[in-house]
């Protein structure tokens, strides 16, 4: 009998390393006790962010962690060279320090149990037995009430998961006299070419990378990269190699983002764009707006950065991990997603003064800083100064349905108003663009109407709309060219006729 558990959830396993543990030798009644304690405990030596764990406590977001609960009818394992023998599912048995369980039993119960779409990327089986044990085949397999068991597990995860190479100088006399092996961590080579990019660096813990003799069971004629390190000696880290490779078989299974907004369709006049990274304690952002960068900006960005104007636009989100445990080849561990928009909404300025010129649909126009200079145009348009002392300009026949604005920040002491005498054309004909002309104060008024035959501009303050009446005595159809605040202090010198 085998029952399925969960211990940690991240993300869809499309996108994540799913780590299973299954136990050999582990009577029902020591499922919920024994063995759901040693994986807890290994858990939390794996994911603690020591030097002795690392680079896991670094990525445990990158995993979801299972368990495939295997009951046996005796505790422990085969040991018969000491004429101990012990009836278990997956037929447990020690030769010498070599712990082997059936691998293919161990995939049977595995494809059994585990539901469409968690396969796993990373497997430990656990043995009910405190003597030391191990072994490293497809699963890190290790006797869990050992004393040293979370760094038997971790040395043998470093073979079945990162396909690391033993660094033991001991084993097989003379020599090693055969081709370079396929291992990251192990060389033929005196100089240590296959780490060149590490050589001379003082990693914490382990010391200076170099090319030390004695490794894959030899002690001569074949090189490791640390004097020692996890897959030589327990109880140390794993040296910068080891580290680095592992890393890059996350990678393998992980993609920094697990979603964004979706790149393939078209984006008109869309403002708000996200990448979902992985874990953002470890997954960078850097978003480029037409070649302009704006460096780890978090998995949001909002199109509403100075100078961006009417048009096509690209942008792209890089997400990327930062980590120095990497050298060389970095390109597994970043991902970047582009989008084109199309914009004719919004329009910004900077910090300078900005020129600034809706079109005919509802515009929203922000100067930002400096003295700038806003045109609605046609449509309902939103126009906000910002800080400095900005020029409002009305330059299209007012419509109270069609083509009336908003301004949002208009200052009394900063601020104006400008009005074309070829839309308004009552207001005067002297003044243009490059010389504005005051407005004459008896062309002005503070009501809800005109009150005399020249009241052509009328602010009404209680209502915050801004009105213009072509016969100036309030008999025809008043026009609503704005709305501001209500209760400005507004006079004739708040307007310039162009």
């Amino acid at each position: 009998m085998a029952t399925l558990r969960h211990f940690q959830t991240t993300g869809y396993s499309s996108n994540r390393i799913d780590m299973v543990f299954m136990g050999d030798g582990y009577r029902a009644s020591e499922i919920g006790t024994n063995y759901t304690s040693q994986i807890h405990g290994f858990l939390g030596y794996m994911f603690n962010g020591s030097l002795l764990s690392e680079p896991f406590g670094r990525y445990r977001n990158f995993f979801n962690i299972h368990s495939i609960d295997v009951v046996s009818n005796e505790s422990g394992a085969d040991d018969l060279a000491n004429g101990i023998s012990r009836h278990t599912v997956l037929n447990a048995s020690y030769s010498g320090r070599a712990l082997n369980v059936s691998l293919s039993k161990a995939d049977e119960i595995e494809q059994a149990v585990l539901p469409n779409g968690i396969t796993s990327e990373m497997r430990f089986i656990l043995v009910n037995s405190a003597a030391y044990g191990g072994a490293g085949y497809d699963s890190g397999i290790y006797s869990a009430g050992n004393s040293q068991a979370y760094e038997i597990a971790l040395h043998e995860i470093g073979h079945a998961f990162a396909d690391l190479g033993d660094e033991y100088d001991y084993g097989v006399s003379g020599s090693y006299t055969g081709s370079d092996p396929a291992y990251v961590n192990v060389t033929t080579d005196p100089y240590g070419a296959k780490w060149s990019r590490w050589l001379g660096y003082d990693q914490p813990g382990i010391g200076i990378i170099g090319a030390y003799e004695g490794a894959y069971y030899h002690a001569e004629g074949v090189y490791r990269p640390s004097f020692n390190s996890k897959m030589k000696s327990l109880e140390q880290p794993f040296d910068a190699i080891a580290r680095e490779q592992l890393i890059r078989k996350f990678y393998e299974f992980v993609d920094p983002l697990d979603g964004y907004t979706d790149p393939w369709i078209s984006h008109h006049n869309v403002t708000d764009f996200y990448v979902d990274t992985v874990d953002p304690a470890v997954i960078k952002v850097d978003w480029t707006l037409d070649g302009r960068t704006f460096v780890n900006s978090g998995e949001t960005f909002k199109l509403n950065q100075d100078n961006y104007g009417f048009g096509t636009h690209t942008l792209s989100a890089r997400a990327y991990d930062p980590t120095d445990w990497v050298r060389g080849d970095r390109s597994a561990l970043e991902q970047t997603v582009t989008w084109t928009v199309t914009n004719d909404v919004l329009l910004t300025g900077d910090s300078g003064g900005n020129s600034l010129r809706g079109n005919s649909n509802a515009n929203d126009i922000q100067g930002r800083g400096g003295n700038d200079k806003l045109w609605g145009g046609a449509g309902n348009d939103m126009l906000t100064g910002g800080t400095g002392r900005d020029s409002f300009a009305f330059g299209t026949k007012p419509n109270r349905s069609s083509n009336k604005d908003r301004i949002a920040d208009f200052e009394v002491k900063d601020d104006a108003i400008w009005l074309d005498n070829k839309v308004f054309t009552k207001v005067g004909k002297a003044g243009s663009e490059k010389k504005p002309a005051q407005l004459k104060k008896d062309y002005f008024t503070v009501s809800s109407k005109a009150k005399d035959k020249n009241d052509y501009i009328i602010y009404d303050k209680a209502k915050g709309v801004l009105y213009y009446d072509a016969d100036g005595s309030g008999r025809g159809k008043v026009v609503e060219v704005a709305t501001l605040s209500k209760k400005l202090a507004m006079t004739h010198k708040d307007f310039f006729v162009i």
